[in-house]
């Protein structure tokens, strides 16, 4: 891999211009011993820009309606569940003109019978890194539904009934449902429910966009199995494209589900009249008799930027940003401390800077269409807790193609 040239580090970058725009008022508060009994306390008492830190536990459902960032604290496992027997869900409502970024939660469902929960966003601009979302295996409801919002997620999992848990019972439940939104993941999985025996149905597809925008980059989606007793339900495909809905999916694996007597499920199933473009991305069909398809409806292949980046910003430690596009190609990456979701006609895809973002460095990809950016984040305590994007553009004539953006949280 060839290291690219910067015209400004990232170091600068996050000590100074991603900061400068930060509101000064914002508070730390905390959650845990010593603090708010429940997350739920501490966004009441909290002001849009301000800090949540949650200690190691477990902790209730809660409705976020505020832009704030709420993390695990470091080295902590935060889990959230419903403690009562009715149906429970968190929910995301963050106003326009707001932000929230949630680092480092688990959103399960752990119990065999009752005390379930889903995940909604609703009307939101919010990005996920490094979250759990468990769908419970007796409701057939999606894991994660995301409707008229905007959303970037980073090494999350997002995994349907029955796959976390092994001889467990599962309703087919699908991972990911999207409803006229839009969304950039890198290094994320969605899983289908599997469909057990005593239900009926099928299995959970893993991701199912309608009226959406969705821009995957090594990502892995994965089709529910349905039971061998009850081979006559059919097993969840890996992903289903309603119309109007645009997709991209550059270094992904897209699988069907497993038919286990039965037929197997299509990886891709496309009922948009736009073709989902793919870059050095597998389909495989689910294996049963016969097996499942690798895709259906119009699918085409084009010169997508793929990204990833080694993980979070941590400080004090280094962070590498990684591109894949065909070799010899140019790439430009701009850098800014908040994402803005919008379009631009010289971009392919949607993009997520601001105007005026500062020019962070420019290269080419090498023989083997890959770029690699590497820097180190400064050990600076005014960093804790606020956030940093790179946005990446590759190509030589419009539209340029751009990848899902990376940053987060610095730790």
């Amino acid at each position: 891999m060839v290291a690219v040239p910067m015209s400004l580090r990232l170091t600068g970058l996050l000590a100074s211009t991603a900061l400068c725009n930060v509101a000064p008022a914002q508070t730390t508060l905390l959650v845990g011993p010593g603090g708010f009994a429940d997350i739920g306390a501490a966004i009441a008492a909290a002001s849009p820009g301000d800090f949540v830190v949650v200690a190691g536990g477990g902790y209730p459902p809660f409705t976020l309606n505020k832009g704030l960032t709420i993390t695990a604290a470091p080295g902590a496992i935060v889990r959230i569940g419903n403690v009562g027997l009715a149906l429970a869900t968190t929910r995301f409502v963050i106003p326009s003109g707001q932000q929230a970024l949630v680092e480092g939660i688990e959103f399960r469902n752990q119990l065999i019978f009752g005390y379930t929960q889903v995940v909604t966003v609703d009307g939101s601009e919010i990005e996920f890194s490094d979250c759990l979302f468990e769908g419970q295996a007796y409701l057939p409801d999606a894991v994660l539904t995301i409707r008229d919002s905007d959303v970037v997620m980073h090494r999350c999992n997002v995994a349907g009934g029955g796959r976390l848990r092994v001889n467990q019972s599962g309703a087919g439940g699908d991972g990911l449902r999207l409803e006229r939104s839009r969304l950039a993941a890198t290094l994320t999985t969605f899983a289908g429910g599997h469909l057990h025996w005593d239900f009926i149905g099928k299995g959970g597809d893993a991701i199912l966009a309608v009226d959406s925008q969705v821009q995957l980059s090594h990502c892995i989606a994965t089709g529910g199995n349905n039971d061998f007793i009850s081979p006559g339900w059919p097993p969840g495909n890996g992903m289903v494209v309603h119309p109007t809905s645009a997709v991209w999916l550059a270094d992904c694996i897209v699988l069907g589900g497993h038919g286990n007597a039965g037929a197997g499920a299509t990886a891709l199933v496309n009922l948009s009249p736009i073709p989902v473009e793919l870059a050095r991305t597998t389909l495989g069909g689910g294996s049963g008799s016969p097996a499942g398809s690798a895709s259906t409806g119009a699918v085409v292949t084009a010169p997508l930027l793929g990204a990833y980046s080694s993980g979070s910003f941590v400080r004090g430690n280094g962070w590498q940003a990684t591109f894949a596009a065909p070799p010899s190609t140019p790439i430009i990456a701009l850098a800014a401390p908040l994402l803005a979701p919008g379009a631009d006609p010289r971009i392919a895809q949607p993009i997520w800077f601001p105007p005026g973002s500062t020019p962070a460095f420019a290269g080419v990809t090498d023989g083997t269409g890959r770029a690699v950016f590497a820097t180190a984040v400064p050990n600076d305590p005014a960093l804790l807790h606020r956030s940093a994007w790179l946005s990446a553009f590759a190509g030589t004539a419009l539209p340029l193609e751009g990848a899902p953006p990376l940053g987060g949280v610095v730790r």
